[in-house]
Parts: structure tokens; C-alpha cells; sequence
């Protein structure tokens, strides 16, 4: 399992603790869902060497390591607030690789026979949105996946989907 998103520093989140998330009197800025999507990235090499990608929205990821890639966008109605946003992912079976699984200063922290990655990172929507992807790797599990999304402590949507060979 690798995590793309950039991960943000350990230092930066201390330093903004919940005062990044916060508006006035220690108030988290109030804002709107506005719209939720799941989405798969295919990647391809061209003959001249070039890599290629194209994004579909669909819950079906094709279990090809390295070439397919996942993840879930968020869009909100103001994109001048820091969103602190915790993502529970959960595996159908134990994979052979956790991105983060032995820093100990990763945003993640894995439990449940290392089936369920839990991550706690901020994030400035970017042109109102906030997104987390993951790509396949070897030893990934085929099977049902499922990431649950909250910003600021509030659960916002769940995403199901599948990972198999195609």
C-alpha cells in the first residue's frame, strides 16, 4: 500500500496544531460538502517513453501494481481554511506492504492485524477540493476495501469499493 499524497511534516502539525482548523474563538470555520467522488488513475507508458495517465470515476480498481492508483475528493465550500481530515482504511485482508508502517513519524498508524490504516494529516482544499490517493502495489489483497472520511472530527462520507484482477 503506498500512500502518494504529500505527506506534510511532522513539525508543521504540531506547530499549526488545532488552531489551523480553527476560525474566531477557537471555533472550527464553518463550511459545505459540495461534492464527493472516488476515482481510479490508470497509467500507461507510451513508445516514446512517456507515461500516461486517465482518471475514471468508478468503484471497480483494477489490481495491476503500479499502474492503477485510487482515491477519494472532497470538495468544500471555502478553500481558505485548513481542514484537518482523518481517513480510516480498511483492507479486506492483511497486505505485504504499508507505506509509513515502520516511521514513526508517519501521519498513519496501522492496527487490526494490519488491516486498518488510520491517518490524521491537514489539508488547504485546492480550488475547493481535498483529496488522498493510494496506488496498488504487489501483495496488495484483491477484495472489498472501504475508506471512511472526517474533517475536523465529523464523519463526511464512506467509500466502498473493490480491488480485483482484471
Amino acid at each position: 500500500m503506498r500512500n502518494l499524497t504529500a505527506t506534510l511534516c511532522l513539525t508543521l502539525a504540531v506547530l499549526l496544531g488545532s488552531a489551523g482548523a480553527s476560525w474566531g474563538n477557537g471555533r472550527v470555520k464553518p463550511f459545505e460538502i459540495l461534492e464527493t467522488k472516488f476515482f481510479v488513475v490508470l497509467y500507461a507508458d507510451t513508445t516514446t517513453g512517456q507515461e500516461t495517465s486517465q482518471e475514471f470515476e468508478t468503484t471497480l480498481v483494477p489490481h495491476m501494481p503500479r499502474k492503477s492508483c485510487y482515491g477519494w475528493g472532497i470538495k468544500v465550500s471555502t478553500a481558505d481554511t485548513l481542514i484537518k481530515f482523518r481517513e480510516e482504511f480498511t483492507l479486506p485482508a492483511e497486505p505485504k506492504f504499508w507505506s509509513g508502517e515502520n516511521n514513526e513519524f508517519a501521519t498513519n498508524r496501522i492496527i487490526n492485524k494490519r488491516r486498518i490504516s488510520i491517518t490524521n494529516e491537514f489539508s488547504k482544499p485546492d480550488k475547493g477540493w481535498v483529496k488522498k490517493v493510494w496506488c496498488v502495489v504487489k501483495g496488495d489483497p484483491e477484495g472489498k476495501y472501504s475508506i471512511k472520511v472526517f474533517f475536523n472530527d465529523q464523519f463526511i462520507k464512506n467509500f466502498d469499493f473493490e480491488v480485483r484482477r482484471m
